[in-house]
């Protein structure tokens, strides 16, 4: 059909169609500046040492194969099928350890990458699938979280795989697709609890199916979502271990609305932004409208379905922060939003050269990669528990002085932290990843009087002549500074030992 009179340029999707001049070279220079991009955004922080959550995974795998399940159960907040991921790759060994921990991270990413190219194939255009792929590639979030030995990665592949084979299934109703969908949809549960906001997406491609003809077959759906639901009986204990555990535990206080307003603009981040500037540029360069992809009819399920996506679960964790007065509202816990993103700018730019679309993106996300690669490149984490332990062993070589080491929980003024360490607790985690010869005393997360009176019992006692303590903990809390006082008024210096990132008081007796 011949364009419109008046239209510019040729018919929706007929640019994305055109073969290219040199199909072989464009696909060698994709390649290339896709490499360039993983390597540069992605490879930096594999380097870093494990932040306490990474730790966490550490303290799994650590205990052992079997022991895993059971580790579990004391800690149900935590993936034991992504410990069993991570059990083959954990090497006790400083500069392996943190980089072997992140290889089924990688691989997460790159499985979500796949999902999300065929997703953007076939819900956006053919063409669409490097757009969106360049735009998850160097997401600020999977920079993030690709190099953290957690599950956020491949929960994520989880999400993207059962909403492929969803809507694969509904097309086709193939086995294999059912099958994929009813698995992946409970690995998500398996990965990652609060992943578990993602399934309303799943709910409004259902939704909208079911408006449209020929009638929806409910009863196969039954069956597969059945399916899914038996996979995760082995779930509900957990569950009721998460809740008993939970009920009382947290102190946290309930975040102030003004936080969560800024934590769901933070939704739409600088990445949008960075979008819809390349789309305005590309705009004024075809003489075309900017939201011209969003106004076709046939558009109209795919942008409610990414609106939905990229709005609704940030705003269900808000809602979830206030019911449970703790502040949830975390961007890992609505990370596979960042797919959503990637699909919303491969729609938006669907229409305009391919060429000049890709490099466009090209262009502005590798130079956020080498500007991340210098920035990343030349320093640890920003949290990392490495940096602390390293200064601690520069500074006391022989191990011989005695060490504080605090709780990363704020949970744990409400357990029993005086003996986590010699039970070996999830609340010294970071002992996992990198143990000390010290001897070390065990800190809450917070400042009561409980942690008072224990410092105080040791300074009396078996502490009352060492001419040298550490204290390793979380910056700036009200434990560090009262730790630090406390010693300075029984004489010895205080200083602090590490730069950056967490704290590593070195407490000296002077002569």
């Amino acid at each position: 059909m011949p364009p419109k009179a008046g239209s510019h340029g040729p018919p929706r999707h007929m640019s994305m169609l055109k073969p290219a001049a040199d199909p072989r070279a464009a696909r060698w220079l994709t390649g290339t500046l896709f490499a360039i991009l993983v390597v540069a955004g992605w490879g930096p922080g594999f380097g870093w040492g494990l932040w306490l959550d990474e730790t966490f995974t550490a303290w799994q795998v650590d205990a052992g194969w079997r022991a895993i399940a059971s580790t579990k159960l004391v800690n149900p907040g935590q993936s034991a099928l992504f410990a069993y991921l991570e059990a083959p790759f954990f090497f006790p060994h400083p500069g392996v350890m943190e980089v072997a921990l992140r290889v089924p991270a990688l691989a997460g990413a790159l499985l979500s990458c796949l999902f999300l190219y065929r997703l953007a194939e076939s819900q956006v255009g053919k063409g669409a699938g490097v757009l969106a792929s360049i735009v998850f590639v160097g997401s600020p979030a999977v920079v993030e979280y690709v190099s953290q030995a957690r599950p956020y990665t491949l929960a994520m592949a989880a999400c993207l795989a059962s909403l492929w084979g969803l809507l694969r299934w509904l097309e086709t109703g193939a086995r294999r697709h059912g099958w994929l969908f009813s698995i992946s949809v409970a690995s998500i549960l398996y990965l990652h609890l609060l992943f578990v906001l993602f399934l309303p997406v799943l709910g409004i491609v259902v939704f909208q199916r079911a408006r449209r003809a020929p009638p929806l077959p409910w009863r196969n759906l039954a069956v597969w979502l059945a399916v899914a639901a038996s996979l995760l009986l082995p779930l509900f204990p957990l569950a009721r271990s998460f809740a008993r555990q939970s009920a009382g535990l947290s102190d946290v206080s309930q975040a102030p609305l003004p936080d969560l307003a800024r934590g769901t603009v933070a939704t739409l981040p600088g990445l949008i932004l960075l979008a819809l500037v390349a789309v305005a540029i590309l705009s004024f360069r075809a003489r075309r409208p900017v939201f011209d992809a969003l106004r076709a009819p046939e558009t109209a399920p795919t942008v409610r379905l990414l609106l939905f996506w990229l709005l609704v679960p940030p705003l269900a964790l808000a809602a979830i922060s206030y019911i449970v007065g703790q502040d949830v509202m975390l961007t890992r816990y609505f990370f596979y939003t960042a797919a959503a993103q990637g699909l919303m700018v491969a729609l938006l730019l669907r229409d305009f050269p391919p060429k000049f679309a890709r490099l466009t993106l090209f262009a502005g996300f590798l130079l956020l990669a080498v500007l991340n690669l210098a920035h990343r490149s030349v320093a640890d984490g920003p949290d990392s528990w490495r940096a602390p332990i390293r200064a601690l062993r520069a500074l006391d070589p022989e191990g011989a002085a005695p060490v504080f080491l605090q709780a990363g929980h704020p949970m744990s003024n409400a357990m029993d932290w005086e003996g986590g360490i010699a039970a070996h607790s999830f609340l010294y985690s970071q002992l996992s990843a990198y143990p000390i010869p010290n001897r070390v005393y065990p800190l809450p997360y917070g400042l009561d009087e409980v942690a008072q009176s224990y410092v105080r019992h040791l300074a009396d006692g078996e502490l009352s002549r060492a001419p040298l303590i550490f204290f390793a903990g979380i910056r700036d809390l009200p434990i560090e500074r009262w730790v630090c006082s406390f010693f300075e008024s029984r004489g010895y210096t205080c200083r602090d030992a590490v730069a950056t990132g967490l704290s590593l008081l070195v407490m000296r007796r002077p002569g």
